[in-house]
């Protein structure tokens, strides 16, 4: 009958992080037993398993993070391009004619939408960025977007 619960004492070592000598010494193990056993049961090999899998893990929850935000982004885009077609489709009519001329406020807001699309979209497809003032207002139009649809902005509406 073993002295000891082998089975107990590997489970409690994978789900730590310390080394095989640190946990023999805590535990009080005699050094060769606890050597030939550790050995013959592969606990080396398990515990790198287990960290493989764990990696794997992270590795899947960052790439789905990831994808979630530009899943975020590209419906800021489609929300943008719907802004930006509204406002052109009540100022000028099928012909190209303006019907409906917009004021000095508006046009900007009108600039502004048409450049946070630009830069949004040249972001979302890897275009190129020259076109935009810094790298920080790349950071902080994209950072500024996913804020705004994660604080319950409506896709459908104008932003």
């Amino acid at each position: 009958m073993p002295r000891y619960d082998w089975d107990e004492l590997r489970t409690e070592w994978l789900s730590g992080n310390e080394s095989l000598e640190t946990f023999r010494k805590r535990k009080g193990l005699s050094t060769r037993h606890f050597w030939q056993t550790t050995k013959k049961q592969g606990w080396l090999e398990a515990r790198q398993d287990v960290s493989k899998r764990v990696v794997k893990k992270v590795e899947a929850s960052i790439i789905n993070n990831r994808v979630d935000r530009w899943n975020k982004c590209l419906r800021l885009l489609d929300a943008l391009h719907a802004q930006a077609y509204a406002i052109v489709k009540q100022t000028i009519n099928e012909k190209g004619s303006i019907v409906n001329p917009m004021t000095p406020q508006e046009q900007k807001a009108q600039a502004d939408a048409i450049k946070t699309l630009i830069q949004v979209e040249s972001l979302i497809t890897g275009g190129p960025t020259e076109r935009i003032e810094s790298k920080n207002l790349n950071i902080n139009v994209l950072s500024a977007a996913v804020d705004l649809i994660e604080r319950g902005g409506d896709d459908n509406q104008p932003i």
